[in-house]
């Protein structure tokens, strides 16, 4: 009993009720969702900036789905690459990085959107203050290779 009662009191103290904190909730569901639309004899590219986080992966819950993904670079790889074992093979990349990858038209693809909410830090203004929850918003262009 007195554990749930040190616990309690706990939460009204910043500092424990910051580590109950979960940012990136939605991801999961989100790239489930994004996954219903792929088949097991597709491979989506995704470049590292898609969820604006180089800490959370999106290939790794695509592949849980069934779906091949892996992190694409480079974009010199795309003609080193062998995907005959593939049908369809997909490029996901963060819209403000299509530069990097000089053959992508920006008027082309379709739009997919990450959102959800992450620690971002606050300034201090002359008391402690915590890193607290922010909403965000990745814009993504998804492109039909081959």
């Amino acid at each position: 009993m007195a554990f749930f009662q040190l616990f309690f009191l706990s939460q009204n103290i910043p500092l424990f009720s910051f580590f109950s904190i979960s940012q990136d909730s939605s991801l999961l569901q989100q790239t489930r969702a994004f996954s219903q639309n792929f088949t097991q004899k597709d491979i989506i590219l995704v470049e590292k900036n898609v969820t604006g986080n180089g800490f959370v992966m999106i290939p790794s819950i695509l592949q849980m789905e069934g779906i091949s993904s892996a992190y694409f670079f480079n974009a010199e790889d795309f003609n080193r690459a062998d995907f005959s074992h593939f049908e369809r093979v997909f490029f996901l990349v963060e819209k403000d990085s299509l530069d990097t990858y000089g053959t992508i038209p920006d008027n082309e693809g379709l739009v997919v959107e990450f959102s959800g909410s992450r620690l971002t830090d606050r300034t201090l203004t002359g008391s402690l203050a915590f890193p607290h929850l922010s909403p965000y918003s990745i814009f993504n262009k998804l492109f039909l290779i081959q």
